[in-house]
């Protein structure tokens, strides 16, 4: 490829860069490279412009015009070779330059950027050129400048002027509101409306090609060529020399190709060796950008800066190899490998005028801080050094700096000057890795590192050792400050914070750990913070609570401070009530400025201008008297100046840039245009109208956004965040993904936005695009009507069928119901014999039993027998059938009268059948034999029982058999004998009135026994086995003897009144119920 160059070849020779030592900027601009191979584009570009919504375009030599959008690439075909010249109107539209051709990009009819030719409406004479090397648009006419013709597109025509071949031509201008021409016969020339006439002393300029004609003060001009830049009047005529001897020396011999005016008064000149000058208004060189510098390419082709110096979006340089963007308005500049840094950067500092470094192995002083060829030097004899300290010497006539390394401390005489403290001081070479200064002992030095806490001061005759705490010895320390109790206050690597109190005779240590408050034994450091003692942790800032000796978080600070979200390595002031904090959160690390103001504890956080540093570990930070904060991170030195003017907050638009549905047809190419079907009246738009709402069909209900943001500073930082409305209701979480794919949308009206959030913080202008998405065919108002008549006809043909199916029906039915109706007839017949069968069956059944009734309570014991053996008493026997599976029993032998009350298994007939058995075994066993204890009555009658019902204990046998309770009131003896299988007795004896003036906790009573304000009842248990079969049946039965008192009260009773449900919760009555109802009718007479 041949470049597009009319230069001669100048000789020329090196000029040393200290030479502008006294305008440079500290350090190298921050750039962006955009290779060609990884883009994938061709490597020589020419031009470069911007649009209305901040997407950039660049001419290219392969691939016609690329568009970038802060995240990918597009090309658009341009049919003829290589796009030599882009511009852009006051709307945004863009005007293409290439060889032979002119146009300008047109979106079609689905939002995507295509080249439109105007070549058909340039006359047919005029239609032979070389190329459009410059394009501007003045008055609202756009200008297309080739070496032969200047083309002048009104918006619907084109008309022409032809330059003279006498004139040589060259390149074509517009500065100050005229248009120029380079004529290399001539010199300058200027358009009067019709034709190019000479400008006043423009002939200085005949035999030198110009390169770029810019604006300066008061109408002059700054005329850029192969020879120089030079500053024109072009009323006066004159010429003089603009730059100072040293940058006129610096680019002797340099090929200057083009340049631009830079919107903070500056400009930048693109040369064809030596990559991008930057110059003020005074002519002096204040940056240079070339491969040294990072930039990819010495060789600049075009410039773009556009006219926002604040807003981030850096100068645009297009190269003969890949395009490049360079943050020259930012406040950041950096140092790194190019200056001779090597190894991570641990501290730096700033020392009678000369910048210090502790990185790697080496200290490294900065030579040439304001020139193009600063460099770090290494002070040879220091190696391993951690940190620096400035002690203010206590007569105030100098300051030393000290640096802290693995073998020794060193001090800094100047730069590359140092001395050990161990030759010159015999101070001992301990390891050290951080220097304090004595908040009360001015000149007094702590030293922190692996071998503990070390002490050292400057006295008049030098440095001394003044001990060591032997208290820490061992630990390794990393910051250490005294306060104004006479405490010193320690932070350690892996051992919490120490306390050492030295204000009485006594030493006193306390150490500070996990079960004092903090929140982790490693990396807590101590600092004063705004007058205050604080504890910088991985988890946070912490302060001492003295009321308790505990350690707290720091609210004070705010609770993003204290909650953990972040942690904080290091405080470094800045200010009077400024600091640098230095936060981590895992591997990461960046940088918040606080300031604190009145009285409050809680600061100002300023994190915009430290965002775009590099989120490496970083240890410490500085700032300079000339308000330039140093940052080291890793091997890379950071420099922010604070009086450069900056806008963190400058908006830029969030771009919605394609969107596809279905398989992968495009619905939306990115640009919206108020009409794009005519050139004259195609208007560029930066959102969507209303009228251009489109309706997707329900086939196609799958769309993918792809979005992107005009913010060039740091692209790759940018996030970004999207609700899809009438989809959900809330943004998604911030992410650096630039598209997002729904799928099976639901028919409806839908809007998506999105914003974006650049490296600043700062969100962008949200963008929006509105859609439908149509139902399904089967779904639409015209398939509604025709299931409205498709039912109406079913439902008639329905209603025809069944009319006629019924008729037929009723026809069949009829002859149906007589059979049936004398077939029922003679159903009742038979259904009414059997009913009265039924009926009297019925009848004979319950006769029987209620005559078994009779038989039953005829060999109950009757109300005489009662009387006569126990005058007080009374029965409470309701059978819940006919028949009772329950039965008491009684009889009297000599003195004895034996009393029964017992239930049997089952009810009705069964259970009355098991009770005669009962009472048959139980008149057997007492009166026929000589047995007479309760115990031995139950063993014979368990016996009895098991044996007369041929029970075994097999699994599928029934467990026939009764519970019941015996009492025998032996008269003779005065006492009662008790026997009980499964069912107690109970006994209700009166209170003596001793009992009664001293009531007992119910809970200390014996189990099973209830008192009230009467009447105590005792409950003498039963053997937890049934007479009959069981698990316990080798067990004999036990019994109780109680005197016989008068006034006693015992009651025998079934489960049956117990097991009774009722009440208004349906529940049990239970025998604790049961026990306080019987305490309750002590005081009335049996009967009742």
């Amino acid at each position: 490829m041949v470049f597009r160059l009319r230069i001669a070849c100048i000789l020329g020779f090196v000029v040393p860069f200290s030479l502008f030592s006294q305008v440079f900027e500290k350090g190298m601009v921050l750039v962006k490279n955009y290779s060609p191979i990884e883009n994938g584009f061709g490597a020589w570009n020419y031009a470069v412009a911007r649009d209305h919504r901040g997407v950039m375009y660049f001419g290219n030599n392969d691939d016609g015009v690329l568009e970038y959008d802060g995240v990918s690439w597009r090309k658009i075909f341009v049919p003829k070779g290589i796009v030599w010249s882009l511009a852009s109107d006051s709307e945004g539209r863009i005007y293409v330059g290439s060889e032979g051709d002119f146009g300008m990009l047109v979106p079609d009819a689905s939002g995507k950027l295509q080249y439109r030719s105007f070549l058909t409406l340039v006359p047919d004479s005029a239609r032979l050129f070389s190329s459009i090397y410059n394009i501007f648009c003045h008055d609202g006419k756009v200008y297309f400048a080739s070496t032969e013709y200047l083309f002048i597109w009104s918006g619907k025509t084109i008309s022409v002027y032809a330059f003279p071949r006498s004139l040589n031509s060259y390149w074509s201008f517009l500065a100050n509101g005229k248009i120029f021409h380079g004529s290399i016969s001539r010199g300058l020339l200027v358009f009067d409306g019709k034709e190019f006439v000479p400008s006043p002393g423009g002939e200085v300029f005949a035999s030198i090609p110009v390169q770029a004609v810019l604006p300066y003060r008061n109408d002059s001009l700054v005329v850029f060529s192969s020879q120089g830049v030079r500053l024109y009047n072009p009323v006066t005529g004159q010429v003089s020399d603009f730059l100072s001897r040293e940058t006129a020396l610096w680019l002797k011999g340099t090929n200057i190709y083009n340049a631009v005016s830079l919107p903070d008064g500056r400009y930048a000149i693109g040369t064809i060796e030596k990559g991008v000058v930057i110059i003020d208004q005074e002519g002096r060189m204040v940056n240079h950008i070339d491969k040294s510098r990072r930039l990819q390419d010495d060789g600049v082709t075009a410039l773009y800066a556009g006219n926002e110096p604040t807003s981030g979006q850096g100068l645009w340089v297009t190269l003969s190899s890949g395009i490049s963007c360079a943050q020259i308005f930012s406040p950041i500049r950096i140092l790194g490998e190019e200056q001779g840094i090597e190894g991570e950067i641990t501290d730096v500092v700033k020392f009678n005028g000369t910048v210090y470094i502790a990185a790697g192995r080496k200290v490294y002083y900065l030579k040439g801080e304001n020139a193009s060829d600063a460099a770090f030097i290494p002070i040879p004899g220091i190696s391993s050094p951690w940190s620096f300290c400035r002690v203010r010497n206590m007569g105030g006539k100098q300051d030393y700096l000290l640096v802290a390394t693995d073998y020794g401390v060193f001090e800094i005489t100047g730069p590359g000057q140092s001395v050990s403290l161990e030759k010159a001081y015999h101070v001992p070479a301990f390891k050290a890795r951080g220097l304090f200064n004595s908040t009360n002992n001015q000149g007094t030095v702590y030293v922190c590192g692996p071998d503990g806490l070390n002490i050292l001061r400057r006295m008049p005759a030098g440095w001394k050792f003044a001990g060591t705490f032997h208290q820490v010895k061992g630990i390794e320390t990393r910051t250490a400050i005294d306060d104004e109790n006479g405490n010193v206050w320690i932070g350690t690597y892996a051992n919490g914070i120490i306390r050492i109190n030295i204000s009485g005779r006594d030493t006193l240590v306390r150490h500070y750990g996990l079960e004092d408050g903090l929140p982790t034994l490693r990396d807590d450091n101590v600092f004063i913070v705004n007058g205050r003692l604080v504890f910088a942790t991985p988890s946070g800032v912490y302060r001492y609570n003295s009321a308790d000796d505990k350690i707290v978080p720091d609210t004070l600070m705010g609770r993003e401070w204290s909650d953990g979200s972040k942690g904080v390595f290091n405080f470094v002031r800045i200010g009077p009530r400024e600091y640098l904090a230095i936060c981590v959160q895992g591997s990461q690390a960046w940088v918040e400025k606080l300031l604190f103001t009145g009285n409050s504890q809680k600061p100002r956080v300023i994190e915009a201008p430290f965002r775009p540093l590099t989120r490496r570990m970083m240890y410490n930070a500085y700032r300079d008297s000339d308000s330039v904060i140093w940052i080291g991170v890793g091997n890379e030195l950071y420099t922010i100046d604070e009086k450069v003017p900056f806008r963190y907050d400058a908006p830029f638009k969030t771009l919605i840039r394609n969107i596809t549905i279905g398989k992968d047809s495009l619905l939306f190419g990115g640009y919206f245009a108020g009409n794009s079907s005519d050139t004259s009246s195609f208007l560029p738009l930066l959102q969507q109208e209303k009228g251009m709402l489109p309706e997707i069909r329900f086939a196609d209900n799958s769309v993918q956004f792809e979005y992107a943001a005009s913010f060039y500073d740091k692209p790759e930082e940018t996030r970004y965040s999207y609700f899809l409305e009438g989809y959900r209701d809330y943004w998604s979480a911030w992410s650096s993904e630039s598209k997002v794919f729904f799928s099976n949308l639901s028919p409806g009206h839908y809007v998506f936005r999105v914003k974006a959030r650049n490296v600043y913080g700062t969100e962008g202008e949200e963008a929006s695009f509105a859609f439908v998405i149509l139902p399904p065919w089967y779904r639409t108002i015209f398939a509604y009507i025709m299931y409205v008549v498709v039912a109406v006809f079913l439902v008639w043909g329905i209603v025809k069928y069944n009319t006629r199916r019924l008729q037929l029906e009723k026809i069949r039915l009829e002859g149906i119901v007589q059979e049936r109706t004398a077939e029922i007839l003679k159903q009742k017949k038979e259904i009414e014999n059997q009913r009265d069968q039924i009926a009297a069956q019925k009848k004979d059944i319950t006769d029987s039993i209620v005559y078994a009734s009779r038989i039953q309570q005829a060999v109950l014991p009757t109300e005489k027998i009662l009387a006569e053996q126990v005058p007080e008493h009374f029965i409470l026997f309701k059978p819940r059938d006919i028949v009772s599976g329950d039965f008491y029993w009684i009889t009297q032998k000599g003195k004895r009268t034996y009393i029964v009350a017992a239930d049997c298994t089952g009810h009705g007939v069964p259970g009355a059948f098991m009770s005669m058995l009962g009472m048959s075994f139980l008149n057997e066993i007492v009166l026929k034999s000589d047995i007479n204890e309760p115990a031995q009555i139950l063993n014979e009658l368990r016996e009895h029982v098991i044996t007369q019902l041929r029970q075994t204990g097999e699994e599928n046998e029934t467990k026939d058999g009764m519970d019941l309770s015996l009492v025998i009131i032996d008269r003779e003896r005065n006492v009662i004998q008790f026997s009980g299988a499964n069912n107690p007795m109970y006994v209700v004896r009166p209170l003596t009135e001793e009992e009664k003036k001293n009531p007992v906790p119910e809970s200390q009573l014996p189990r099973g026994t209830v008192r009230n304000e009467n009447y105590e009842l005792m409950q003498v248990d039963a053997d937890r086995m049934p007479i009959g079969i069981s698990a316990y049946l080798h067990k004999p039965f036990s019994q109780a003897e109680l005197p016989l008192v008068t006034g006693y009260a015992l009651y025998l009773l079934s489960d049956g009144y117990e097991d009774q449900f009722g009440g208004p919760q349906g529940k049990k009555f239970l025998s604790r119920a049961f026990k306080r109802l019987l305490l309750q009718i002590q005081d009335k007479p049996m009967a009742e």
